[in-house]
C-alpha cells in the first residue's frame, strides 16, 4: 500500500467523483482509476461502487476512509516537524580545538558561522591533542580541529580542510636573514628551538611532520618559554631559529620571519563522529567548515569542498599542488550523508595523494625516521617515487 494510493482513495471518497478528484490531485483520470484499482486489488475487496451516474463507498471503503485520513494527517505532521527542525538552525555545537587553532582559525570559523547560521551557538574548548582525539571519540565534543595530520580512528571521519604556510624565525644576524625565502635544508645544522611536546603536542607534531617532509633533522633544544608563539626565544642564546606560522607571528618584533622554500603548508584537520551529525546543528557546522573560504593568507586543503574543479580562477595547476601522503582506510561510504557540497564526491585522505590541494597547498606527511608519539596518531610517509617535500612538477 502506497501513500499515493491512499491519497487517491481519500480524494475520490471525499468528492465521490473521479473527474473532480483527479483535478484536485493534478493527475489524469486514468492514472487515478489505476491507483484505486491497485489499492482494491492489494486489499482484496472493492472500496467503491461505480455506476455511470454516481460513486458510492462500500462498507470496507467507509471503514478505510477514516484510517486513511489519519495516516495522511500523521505523515503531513511528521514531515512538517522534520522541516521545522532542519530549517530552524538552532542548537549548540561543542567544538574542541588545540592551541594552534585558537589565534586565527577559530575566530574565523566563529565569525563566518555566526553570519551563516546565527541561531546556532558554538561552544569552544581548548584541549591538548591526545585529549581532543579522545573527546571526539567519546562524544565529549561534537567536532575537533587541530593542526597536523592525525590518524584515522574507527567510527570517526577526518578531513584536511585547510592549511597555513610554514614560516621560520631567525635572529637578525643570522646568515640567512637577508634571503627572501629560506630552505629548511639550509638550516639542517642550525639549532632549532623545538616546541615541548608536553606543552603543545599538536604544534610539536606539525613541526616534526614539516621537518620530515623536508628530509632534515637539525639539532634541537627545547624552548624554555611556555607561550605557544615563543616570542622570547632569542633569550636562549643556544637557539638559531624557530618554526612559525602567520597565526603565531604576533609579538615577534625582533625576529626575522621568512617563508620556507619550497613552500610547505601546515595542514589543519577537522575530525568528527558521523553519528553526531544527526544533529542538524552539528551537520551544519561541519558543512560550513568544509565549504567556507579559509582565513586570508591560508589555503584550502585537499578535502575542502568549497571550490568546484571547473573553477579556473581559483584552482591552480599541477605545478602548484603538493602531495599529501597519509594512511587512510576510510571509504567514500563512511562519510555522513549530506555533509559534502554538491558536485564533488567524498574524498578520503588516500584520494588526496592523487589530487593534492585545490589551492597551492598540501603538506608532505611525516617520514620514517621521526615517528608520531601520541596515541592514535599516524607516522605517514612520502608517496613512493617522490622525494619528501617536492611536488610532481618539481621532480620533472
Amino acid at each position: 500500500m502506497e501513500l499515493r494510493q491512499l491519497e487517491a482513495f481519500v480524494a475520490v471518497a471525499t468528492e465521490l467523483h473521479f473527474g473532480r478528484a483527479a483535478q484536485k490531485l493534478f493527475i489524469g483520470q486514468p492514472t487515478l482509476s489505476d491507483l484505486i484499482r491497485r489499492l482494491e486489488r492489494e486489499l482484496g475487496t472493492p472500496l467503491l461502487i461505480r455506476t455511470t451516474r454516481r460513486v458510492t463507498l462500500t462498507e470496507a471503503g467507509a471503514e478505510l476512509l477514516g484510517h486513511a485520513k489519519r495516516i495522511l494527517t500523521d505523515v503531513a505532521a511528521a514531515t512538517a516537524a522534520v522541516h521545522r527542525i532542519a530549517g530552524s538552525e538552532t542548537g549548540t555545537v561543542q567544538v574542541g580545538m588545540t592551541p594552534p587553532v585558537t589565534p586565527v582559525l577559530a575566530r574565523h570559523l566563529g565569525a563566518t558561522f555566526a553570519r551563516a547560521a546565527p541561531g546556532i551557538e558554538l561552544s569552544w574548548s581548548q584541549l591538548w591533542l591526545p585529549n581532543l582525539i579522545q573527546a571526539v571519540a567519546d562524544a565529549s565534543v561534537d567536532v575537533g580541529i587541530t593542526c597536523g595530520l592525525i590518524g584515522e580512528r574507527d567510527g570517526l571521519a577526518s578531513e584536511v580542510f585547510c592549511a597555513e604556510p610554514l614560516l621560520v624565525g631567525l635572529r637578525p644576524g643570522h646568515r640567512l636573514a637577508g634571503q627572501e625565502r629560506v630552505r629548511l635544508a639550509d638550516l639542517a645544522r642550525d639549532r632549532l628551538g623545538a616546541t615541548p611536546e608536553t606543552l603543545f603536542p599538536a604544534w610539536a607534531l606539525a613541526q616534526r611532520q614539516a621537518l620530515a617532509a623536508a628530509g632534515v633533522d637539525p639539532p634541537q633544544a627545547q624552548l624554555a618559554m611556555t607561550d605557544l608563539a615563543a616570542v622570547s626565544w632569542q633569550d636562549q642564546p643556544e637557539l638559531d631559529w624557530i618554526m612559525l606560522t602567520g597565526s603565531l607571528t604576533s609579538g615577534h618584533a625582533g625576529t626575522v620571519i621568512r617563508p620556507v622554500d619550497p613552500p610547505y603548508n601546515v595542514p589543519f584537520t577537522l575530525q568528527w563522529n558521523p553519528s553526531r551529525t544527526r544533529s542538524p546543528a552539528v551537520a551544519r557546522f561541519v558543512q560550513h567548515a568544509l565549504t567556507t573560504d579559509p582565513p586570508a593568507g591560508w589555503l584550502t586543503g585537499p578535502d575542502h569542498r568549497g571550490l568546484a574543479p571547473e573553477d579556473p580562477g581559483r584552482s591552480l595547476g599541477r605545478s602548484n599542488q603538493i602531495d599529501v601522503s597519509c594512511r587512510s582506510d576510510r571509504t567514500a561510504g563512511e562519510h555522513p550523508a549530506g555533509l559534502l557540497a554538491p558536485g564533488r564526491p567524498p574524498a578520503a585522505l588516500a584520494a588526496a595523494q592523487r589530487t593534492g590541494a585545490q589551492r597551492p597547498a598540501g603538506p608532505r606527511a611525516e617520514g620514517p625516521d621521526r615517528r608520531a608519539a601520541e596515541p592514535g596518531l599516524v607516522s605517514p610517509r612520502p608517496a613512493p617515487g617522490r622525494r619528501p617535500g617536492v611536488d610532481a612538477a618539481q621532480q620533472r
